[in-house]
């Protein structure tokens, strides 16, 4: 099989981190032609990463469909929780990821375009949602328990961004208002699987941001979960 990937696509992150998590043999590639070219859409329609490439030709988009074909296939190390309450649990926190707080990120993606945004109400709107993932993760070390699930997966490179987004735009985010997700970061930046991924995530999006003439300095201390949000004057 084949995953076709961007290194600073949160939703290919996701995937990749899971390959890596149950050590498959899976190869991880740039789409041919790029995202959104013919060449690419002709392996899969929607023209965007990830994309699972299956052995017999067949083609698998989207983040999670991907995920959970990849936890029927191959169930060890589990990363769905046994219990159906548990598992209902994961998948809600999963969709509080893709359909809250990731949407609360887009607006700064458009302002490193030069779109009109407002920081500071962008901000706010990525606080409210992770009080939302917060009200329904645990006190353990990963957001279900003691074991990582799809959800730690999801939200780890989502987080990311959150974090990201706020320091280039000016309005950084402080998760130590959030003392559960702030434990979780530090265990996420420290897991090496996820941590491979995020440095991952981390460069590719330099590169992005650099290309745009941000001062990407700002991102320095993102991954280090110890360090506290860095005081932006202004806007880019």
């Amino acid at each position: 099989m084949k995953l076709y990937s961007s290194s600073f696509s949160p939703y290919a992150a996701r995937v990749r981190a899971q390959i890596r998590l149950k050590n498959l043999p899976i190869a991880i590639e740039a789409p041919p032609g790029g995202l959104r070219t013919a060449e690419y859409r002709a392996v899969n329609p929607t023209g965007k990463v990830p994309a699972l490439l299956l052995d017999d030709g067949r083609v698998l988009p989207e983040s999670v469909a991907i995920l959970e074909y990849l936890e029927d296939l191959h169930v060890e190390p589990e990363l769905r929780p046994r219990d159906p309450h548990q598992r209902g649990h994961m998948r809600a926190l999963i969709q509080i990821a893709d359909h809250v707080l990731g949407p609360a990120t887009f607006p700064l993606f458009g302002a490193l375009r030069g779109a009109p945004a407002d920081p500071a109400t962008a901000r706010a709107h990525i606080e409210s949602a992770l009080t939302q993932v917060a009200a329904f993760a645990g006190d353990d070390r990963w957001l279900l328990g003691d074991e990582l699930t799809l959800a730690d997966l999801v939200l780890a490179p989502t987080i990311y961004y959150a974090l990201a987004l706020t320091r280039l735009t000016g309005a950084p985010l402080d998760l130590a208002t959030q003392p559960r997700l702030a434990r979780w970061w530090r265990a996420a930046c420290e897991q090496p699987a996820l941590r491979v991924t995020l440095d991952e995530v981390d460069v590719g999006f330099r590169g992005f941001a650099a290309g745009l003439g941000h001062e990407v300095a700002r991102l320095d201390g993102v991954l280090d979960a110890h360090a506290p949000a860095a005081a932006n004057d202004d806007a880019p």
